[in-house]
């Protein structure tokens, strides 16, 4: 197959009159210089608009109705199937809740089925065989912050040093080496007693440990990246407010070169001119676009869900929120996060994209075959317009969506 007559958004740059070959869900080439000689089997038109690496949202709890924690392989079948619609080709699911509860998902989880070879159904109208591809798990929790929970239930949380903690290490790590395929982030606070330690073990077993939930101080906040930690869970959300003599883990993300961090860019989680401040601070390398969606996300206004099948949780406008309020995860898409972070810093599409794409493969080492328009990587690509709206969607090759109205070329 042949993808041609766009412009190609690679390593922060634009490439006009871009031809992408592909063959057995792989690029095998790419040309600036229009179609190349040769007859393929199929060619696409991309029109003239952008040609971009599918996107990777490492941070989503459910979406469409569907939550991760509820009927796990199910969910994560459904949610695969409609994702494309929103330019994602790759997600890590973020599950939350008891120790046992999270274990027994995980457990659902690795006996999953590739995703890319489920064919769709009829519930699905304009989306094809292939669809988005489970590439990780998130545990956030159980090793977080009571006073900085959020929507979480505080109750489930363990500190490193409670007898219990051992018990479910020690599975989280029987199941980590026996399901390699599959990365695994820890969302740990690094102020926990015990915690330095425990960041330490996970990373030495292939963990990626992220900080987040925290109220930790600066000090606190360095003993856990000096562990192992480089990546922050949802900066500023859900972690104790910057202050300019006490930064806390939020101040040092920003000053720390090489830690990277999730941003939700829903207006909502973070104002527009936070955003623009994280943008100047950081290296765009380290910054990762994420959604935290819920099961709200894609469903009308008023609707409500439960937040892991325990908490209940509703849509309001574009929040979701618990009863008295509080944010509970969002409602946001990825197209609409990368939409939105070009709008508020200004960023051009070139370099958006890379938050989206990228940026996210790299952090969870699976760079060598996503997140890249390259020879030799996953055809996994978004074809967007110059607004930055989703057109079509392919996964290894697969068309998984085209925008109602196109004639599915």
């Amino acid at each position: 197959m042949l993808i041609f007559n766009g412009t190609a958004l690679r390593g922060g740059q634009e490439y006009p009159n871009c031809a992408v070959l592909i063959d057995r869900g792989k690029i095998i080439s790419i040309s600036f210089e229009g179609v190349p000689p040769g007859e393929p089997l199929r060619t696409i038109d991309a029109g003239g608009n952008y040609i971009a690496p599918g996107f990777i949202d490492t941070h989503i709890h459910g979406f469409a109705g569907y939550d991760f924690m509820v009927e796990p392989l199910d969910a994560v079948e459904r949610v695969s199937r409609i994702l494309p619609q929103t330019g994602v080709t790759a997600f890590v699911a973020s599950i939350s809740g008891g120790a046992a509860t999270m274990l027994g998902a995980l457990n659902q989880l690795s006996r999953r089925p590739d995703p890319v070879r489920v064919k769709g159904d009829g519930d699905a109208p304009r989306l094809r065989g292939a669809m988005a591809q489970l590439v990780g798990v998130h545990l956030e929790g159980p090793f977080l912050s009571p006073a900085f929970a959020g929507a979480l239930g505080r109750t489930s949380f363990l500190s490193p040093k409670d007898a219990a903690a051992q018990g479910f290490l020690d599975h989280l790590l029987v199941w980590q080496r026996r399901s390699l395929e599959l990365p695994v982030m820890v969302t740990c606070a690094p102020e926990l007693e015990g915690a330095p330690g425990l960041i330490q073990d996970l990373t030495a077993a292939g963990v990626l440990v992220a900080m987040g939930h925290s109220g930790a101080e600066s000090s606190e906040a360095a003993q856990g990246r000096a562990a192992g930690s480089s990546h922050v869970t949802h900066l500023f959300n859900a972690m104790k407010g910057w202050h300019h003599r006490e930064p806390g883990l939020a101040g040092l993300c920003l000053a720390t070169a090489g830690m990277s961090c999730e941003i939700i860019v829903d207006g909502i989680h973070l104002h527009p001119d936070t955003v623009k401040v994280i943008v100047g601070a950081k290296s765009l390398a380290d910054i990762l676009l994420v959604t935290d969606a819920t099961a709200l996300a894609g469903q009308p206004d008023g609707t409500r869900v439960t937040l892991g099948g325990s908490t209940p949780i509703f849509r309001a406008g574009d929040r979701a929120v618990l009863a008295d309020g509080t944010l509970a995860g969002s409602t946001l898409t990825m197209s609409e996060a990368l939409s939105n972070l070009a709008r508020f810093t200004g960023l051009s599409a070139a370099d958006a994209v890379l938050l989206a794409t990228e940026n996210p493969a790299r952090v969870l080492g699976i760079d060598g075959f996503k997140g890249r328009l390259e020879v030799g990587m996953d055809a996994d690509i978004v074809i967007l317009n110059r607004d930055l709206d989703v057109l079509q969607t392919f996964v290894k090759g697969e068309l998984a969506y085209d925008v109602p109205g196109s004639d599915g070329r």
